[in-house]
């Protein structure tokens, strides 16, 4: 298969259109009367949650609502953690459609309100994520996340803008790989708000990712004094000690996640040879999560490809490979391959292209 006709799948197709998922639903009983209300604030929503069918809600949203709706997006998250984007990408999309539809045509109290908001905010995130690590690295996750800010705005919730902040970041970052200064600059800016927002939050792990991003942001802009300042700050804050209790999307942040931030400002940096030991280190963590397993395994198969070492990153790509064939949902991870895939070229791996172009059809359909 030509490399010119994997292109718009390995780098992204803006004008990609989701097939809008089969949603089906029932009346909820309510709790408490009060009066109906409409949620005017909220922008035009987000273009898959348009074509989704009607769904009934509740007529009167209570706590008891509110709830589940964030016991949803708390599960969400767990399983895409083991599946990958792609495999909760409708189920997603279902749930923050009718919370979304909660806000607009339900009636509530202003507490229960603004706690709606926040959850409504929380998987318009977990939507949003999905979709990116789908692969959409333009339209429907930038849209959410803009739904999700916007929430956070009305509920006037930090911890929530923070969130949609760190996931705006790691977006510019990852859009900013094709030689865009401009989106690096970006997502300096979303971490710095970040860091403001968050200055009073005592979790650990999260100052420590939000100085891992920022961190890349500055390699890509070719600044190394900024990067090693900020990461710097990322080993200081893991030192402190990690919370039992910080929300579930922030789990994940230990000192694997930010190993591999730092593996990959070296590569940008010029640097590649100091960060295959970064990234090796990383997969060596016991208890990773399946995706996040298969997202370190694949960087240090393209750091290795950065090194030069065609070889290495054709061998470690090929040990990758079965988890995003069978079990891990993710066009984000495999787009982590496609320098791999020059390297197999060059080392004349017919084995791993033909592996490689298949499962980024695959996924991509």
């Amino acid at each position: 298969m030509p490399r010119e006709a994997l292109t718009p799948l390995l780098m992204g197709d803006p004008e990609a259109i989701h097939e809008p998922p089969d949603v089906g639903g029932r009346p909820d009983e309510a709790g408490e009367d009060v009066n109906r209300r409409s949620f005017g604030g909220l922008a035009v929503g987000a273009a898959a949650a348009v074509l989704l069918p009607e769904m009934e809600v509740p007529v009167r949203v209570t706590p008891a609502h509110v709830q589940y709706l964030r016991t949803c997006s708390d599960n969400l998250c767990r399983q895409e953690q083991v599946v990958g984007g792609a495999g909760v990408l409708k189920q997603s999309l279902r749930v923050w459609h009718r919370a979304r539809r909660m806000l607009e045509e339900g009636a509530y109290t202003d507490q229960t309100g603004r706690e709606l908001m926040s959850a409504a905010g929380d998987l318009a995130i977990r939507a949003g994520w999905a979709s990116y690590d789908s692969g959409d690295q333009h339209g429907l996750a930038r849209q959410l996340y803009a739904e999700a800010l916007l929430l956070a705005d009305h509920a006037d919730d930090d911890a929530l803008a923070v969130h949609v902040l760190e996931n705006m970041t790691l977006q510019s970052l990852n859009l900013a790989r094709g030689g865009r200064p401009g989106l690096a600059r970006e997502a300096v800016r979303f971490s710095e708000r970040a860091a403001q927002l968050a200055r009073r939050d005592p979790a650990s792990r999260l100052h420590a990712l939000i100085a891992a991003r920022e961190a890349v942001a500055y390699s890509l802009l070719g600044d190394a004094r900024g990067f090693r300042s900020a990461m710097g700050r990322a080993w200081r804050e893991l030192d402190r000690g990690l919370g039992a209790d910080d929300p579930v999307w922030l789990r994940f942040v230990g000192p694997a996640e930010v190993r591999t931030h730092e593996a990959r400002g070296l590569v940008c940096l010029g640097e590649a040879d100091a960060a295959a030991p970064l990234c090796q280190d990383s997969l060596q963590t016991p208890g990773l999560s399946p995706r996040n397993r298969a997202f370190y395994h694949a960087q240090l198969a393209s750091t290795l490809a950065a090194c030069g070492d065609a070889p290495g990153a054709v061998s470690q790509g090929l040990a990758v490979l079965p988890a995003l064939e069978r079990d891990v949902a993710s066009l984000r991870t495999l787009r982590e391959l496609s320098s791999v895939r020059s390297a197999a070229e060059q080392v004349g791996s017919e084995e791993f292209c033909e592996r490689f172009d298949k499962a980024v059809w695959t996924a991509a359909a």
